[in-house]
């Protein structure tokens, strides 16, 4: 199913005609968050719609994103007849069965990952499907470090509806 905001992101790169970084267009388009920005310029690199390339902001090097040809002539449509599917993925259900073992403790990505021998990033998206569809949220914490110093860490946490799941 395509969604609205990669649409939106379509059609603002085939107005462009100097490649742009996701900020730029997360900015341009009013999105709140780049991952909407960063998950359709993903796809649209799979399907050769776009090139990545980078280029100079300031004093830094960045990455960014350019329309190609075939890129300026497909068309999306949103696919509005499809029942949106709201249901956990089983890796979902994994994580949501572990977080609900250990809903009183402070729980990251990272400590899934542990438990199920995957990375984190792996969790992260799964995490992020579950804020999504309202099961889960991230809460930011400053936990101080063995050396003194201190650092924000996002403890994941199940909403009601994540907590009432009977799998």
């Amino acid at each position: 199913m395509t969604s609205k905001s990669t649409i939106q992101v379509l059609d603002y790169l085939k107005q462009q005609t100097e490649p742009k970084t996701h900020k730029e267009i997360q900015e341009a388009l009013g999105f709140a968050h780049v991952a909407s920005v960063v998950g359709a310029t993903t796809s649209f690199a799979k399907k050769g719609y776009i090139t990545k390339t980078e280029v100079t902001v300031g004093d830094k090097t960045v990455k960014a994103v350019q329309i190609t040809e075939e890129g300026r002539n497909v068309t999306l449509e949103l696919d509005a007849d499809k029942p949106k599917d709201n249901s956990p993925s089983e890796k979902a259900k994994d994580v949501i069965k572990y977080l609900q073992a250990h809903q009183d403790a402070n729980v990251t990505a990272a400590d899934i990952a542990a438990e199920y021998g995957v990375l984190p990033i792996a969790i992260n998206g799964t995490v992020n499907g579950m804020v999504k569809k309202g099961l889960a949220y991230r809460e930011d914490s400053t936990v101080e470090l063995p050396d003194g110093t201190t650092k924000t860490v996002k403890f994941i946490k199940l909403t009601p509806d994540g907590l009432a799941l009977a799998l």
